[in-house]
């Protein structure tokens, strides 16, 4: 695996272990969340290897309870998970259905999902055995 795909994959892993740590009341950094993952998590929902796109989700997915303070990039993330809910590589579609969930406590996703469930329900149903 070249070096720089292991370096995503670790950055992954980090930011999302400790996220609980990070979005703790008494964070240094909490405030700088957000410009981390627009800079470095979401460039990998379109990398070309699917399991970096699955950990964009599941890094996302452990966010789940970050306040965005811009609502432009919140609606780019959800964007980011309906497209990876499509995605050929079916560890992205299951990762993205986990990073779904947590994005639901959102009004402004949740009226979005409610327009989006049709597509996404046909994506799982199309994932079933005959």
């Amino acid at each position: 695996m070249p070096q720089r795909i292991q370096h995503c994959s670790l950055k992954h892993r980090m930011i999302g272990t400790l996220a609980p740590v990070i979005l703790g009341k008494k964070s240094p950094i909490a405030d700088q969340v957000e410009y981390f993952l627009v800079r470095y998590v979401f460039p990998d929902f379109t990398n070309p290897q699917g399991f970096l796109r699955a950990r964009a989700c599941d890094t996302i997915e452990k966010f789940g309870q970050l306040d965005f303070k811009d609502q432009q990039n919140l609606l780019a993330v959800y964007r980011h998970i309906l497209n990876c809910v499509a995605d050929p590589k079916l560890p992205v579609r299951v990762t993205a259905a986990l990073a779904l969930q947590p994005m639901i406590r959102h009004e402004i996703i949740r009226t979005r999902m409610q327009q989006n469930i049709p597509t996404v329900m046909q994506h799982y149903h199309d994932d079933l055995p005959s």
